[in-house]
């Protein structure tokens, strides 16, 4: 019984894709705020009012005025007031809820915070004027005038809404902000401890997360002061002729000035939830986890890097769950790699996980396989390519056979292409651009960084492997990618005995780094590698002139021994191996964003390519694809 029951689980899951297509899109309603006027049960006529004292943030029912800030029932069910130019939510007290946290209390105070997506103790449900957390089943009363919840249905002191907010409340209005909670953290070990730290002002501080808030459309990363309702952003105060500068944390609000720049920050290359961050100048965030400094964030030019080596300095941050997945729903989105839109606006199927090694249809050994990823490694030109930052002809084309390879049922004609359109003697970044121009914007920023940065020699190979799977991560943001670490010439073993191990059918990617003996340069190269059931094949990529025998040759090659691996790498032992990554495309990865966010005419290539190739803008919002239309906000993780 137990299997037909997940039989059906997931026959339903995969109807709610193939239907996706044919749901109306309806973006969110433009908003309407008013001041949120209630009626008491002894008659009075009184207003939601955010008020702070002793330390905590509180809605008062006070005596309506124009002077009291206006309220949003928005798509996402929060409900948001803007306070001295900060969004601000009414949020459930998890002591009662039980929502990320132990329920331990049988009633307490609603409270304020900055909206989030990702805080569930942020949305409500109106039903017959009374206002229900989430779940529906506790109402909001108030005692002494002070809004709570409680779990004692005999509590008295109930309120409902005015019938002047009737309108209010049916409108499933475009949201303030798309904010996120999330840390900021960065591991410390050494042969004592290991422990994760926390930004925190200016300073880091261990064992108690520290929330911060990330607001995606603004890029502020910033503390909330509940005493006050204010928040102080991380900022940057490096100007342009400066290596580097002190970070710092002034007061910032969520409606932006034209002097809000250095409030801005970007997270570069994400890896799952690791991330670098940068600011409007493209300078990183560091600190450095010793010295009498220690744990105090600062931003340094990526060139200036190899002098600043003392003290073990830290770029890779650890955000949350939600945070990263956004990251990735983003990226979907401007590729046109989303498997649903509209939303759903359930969190019902956020934890299923999709399958997806090869696709069933996939033969290396078929001769129309062999002359469509042909069509894809001649698909350039002897003349230098124009490129995308670091990235270059062999990546692009590399992507494109993975995601042909994982995903086509059907083999694609010449001149067609999931990322570009194959076509001898052509750059395929000219028409990869055109197709894909938000997807090029990100990758432009990753290769400013990265050619502009600069290592010492013992810092090169991890960076180099953090870059690796930032690329490989932002083409392909709806794959779960893993693999080895960025390895030199001794370690090559390691990476070819990952491959060896997995299963056939599995799609690798590797990265290649070698050292030119003329020029004394690293120059690198990237190839999909195939593992097939008699070991290890290489796909050739960036070679224009490459006949189709010559091509097929190459692909009945299998490869089985780490010293035929090198050969392979380094042209027979004519190029000197520095680094090298193998990196796998293991399945799809499901992420619950989708259910819960989508943007506004996401249609894109068809089943499972939904996307708008946007950013996300809160004016473009869809509604979800639920009774009330409404959507549901994310599960902490």
């Amino acid at each position: 019984m137990q299997f037909y029951t997940k039989v059906l689980f997931i026959l339903n899951f995969f109807l709610l894709f193939l239907n996706a297509q044919d749901v109306r899109q309806v973006v969110a309603d433009t908003p309407k705020d008013m001041i949120l006027k209630v009626r008491t049960e002894d008659g009075q006529n009184l207003c939601y009012s955010p008020v702070f004292s002793k330390g905590e943030s509180y809605i008062y029912l006070d005596y309506c005025s124009n002077k009291l800030p206006k309220a949003r029932y928005d798509v996402f069910g929060r409900i948001s007031f803007e306070v001295n130019g900060n969004y601000l939510c009414l949020v459930a007290p998890s002591s009662v809820t039980g929502i990320d946290g132990k329920s331990t209390q049988s009633w307490d105070y609603m409270h304020l915070s900055p909206c989030t997506l990702n805080d569930r103790n942020q949305r409500f449900m109106i039903k017959n004027s009374k206002i229900f957390t989430n779940e529906g089943n506790l109402r909001i009363k108030h005692y002494k005038y002070y809004a709570y919840i409680s779990k004692k249905s005999s509590d008295k002191e109930n309120h409902e809404l005015h019938s002047e907010m009737k309108s209010w409340a049916n409108l499933r209005a475009a949201p303030a902000t798309l904010s996120f909670k999330t840390p900021i953290a960065w591991p410390f070990i050494d042969r004592f401890q290991w422990a994760l730290y926390y930004l925190q002002n200016n300073k880091s501080v261990p064992d108690n997360i520290v929330e911060l808030y990330y607001n995606s459309t603004n890029g502020h990363i910033a503390q909330y002061y509940k005493e006050s309702g204010q928040l102080y952003c991380l900022t940057s105060n490096q100007k342009k002729t400066q290596n580097w500068n002190w970070a710092s944390w002034e007061e910032c609000k969520d409606v932006v000035t034209k002097s809000d720049e250095k409030h801005k920050w970007s997270f570069l290359s994400p890896h799952e939830n690791d991330s670098m961050i940068i600011d409007y100048l493209g300078n990183i965030l560091r600190l450095s986890a010793y010295g009498v400094n220690w744990g105090v964030p600062y931003t340094i030019k990526p060139s200036y890097m190899p002098k600043d080596t003392s003290n073990a300095p830290k770029e890779y941050f650890t955000i949350s769950h939600e945070l990263g997945d956004w990251l990735r729903f983003v990226n979907a989105n401007l590729a046109d790699e989303l498997n649903v839109c509209p939303a759903s606006g359930k969190q019902t199927d956020s934890k299923i996980r999709v399958k997806r090694d090869i696709h069933p249809s996939f033969r290396l050994e078929d001769e129309a396989w062999q002359r469509r990823l042909w069509q894809i490694a001649r698909s350039g030109s002897n003349n230098e390519s124009e490129g995308i930052g670091i990235c270059g002809t062999c990546l692009l084309q590399t992507m494109q056979m993975v995601l042909e390879i994982l995903n086509d049922t059907s083999i694609r004609n010449d001149g067609e292409g999931y990322l570009f359109p194959t076509a001898h003697m052509r750059d395929p970044f000219i028409a990869f651009r055109q197709r894909y121009p938000g997807l090029s914007l990100v990758l432009e920023t990753q290769g400013r960084f990265e050619e502009s940065a600069r290592y010492e020699w013992a810092q090169m190979q991890t960076a180099l492997g953090h870059s690796a799977l930032g690329l490989v991560g932002t083409f392909l943001s709806n794959y779960v990618i893993t693999g080895t670490n960025m390895l030199n010439e001794s370690q090559l073993d390691i990476g070819v005995q990952s491959v060896l191990r997995s299963s056939p059918g599995s799609v690798w990617i590797n990265f290649i780094y070698t050292i030119n003996p003329r020029t004394n340069e690293l120059e690198g190269h990237i190839m999909p590698v195939i593992r097939t059931q008699g070991g290890m094949v290489y796909v050739t990529t960036n070679f224009p002139d490459i006949t189709l025998d010559e091509f097929r040759q190459r692909l009945s090659r299998t490869i089985n021994t780490t010293s035929d691996v090198r050969n392979r790498i380094t042209n027979n032992g004519t190029l000197n191996l520095a680094y090298t990554q193998f990196i796998q495309v293991s399945r799809r990865y499901f992420n619950p964003i989708v259910l819960s966010v989508s943007q506004n005419n996401c249609t894109g290539e068809g089943p499972s390519r939904r996307g708008s190739k946007r950013k996300p803008e809160v004016n473009l919002i869809n509604q979800c694809d639920t009774p009330s239309k409404r959507c549901g906000l994310l599960e902490s993780r």
